[in-house]
């Protein structure tokens, strides 16, 4: 293991958050249930409208800190790298009601996130 890596794994926080997993998947808000001293924001970053979502990707793209974009069904996602390197996701929920078939199926397809922009507006997670 790399020292870099090391660092990050046996950070105090993050080493109970990967302690807390075990064998099991969880959700993040099982997680938080397990970790009541850790911030939320910490466990994970999520955003109220795909509109925040875009600004976010504006202001990561001008950082070069931008790394990727997904869409996973039920969630849009951006991933990027903070100034340590360590990796991070934002995303916004889609409103529960339009989940359809990713209520019960995760898919990785690229994220457009001008077309999903058109689709949803500025609609904020339910």
């Amino acid at each position: 293991m790399s020292e870099a890596t090391a660092d990050i794994l046996l950070h105090p926080v993050r080493l109970r958050i990967v302690l807390s997993f075990g064998s099991e998947q969880l959700t993040t808000a099982q997680l938080a249930q397990r970790l009541p001293g850790v911030s939320h924001a910490t466990l994970y970053r999520q955003v109220a409208t795909l509109a925040d979502l875009a600004e976010v990707g504006r202001r990561l793209q001008a950082l070069g800190a931008l790394r990727g974009a997904s869409d996973h069904g039920a969630t849009k996602s951006l991933y990027a790298a903070d100034p340590d390197g360590i990796e991070l996701e934002v995303m916004w929920l889609v409103p529960r009601g339009s989940w359809g078939r990713f209520a019960e199926e995760a898919v990785t397809e690229p994220l457009d996130l001008e077309a999903e922009l058109a689709r949803w507006g500025d609609s904020a997670t339910a």
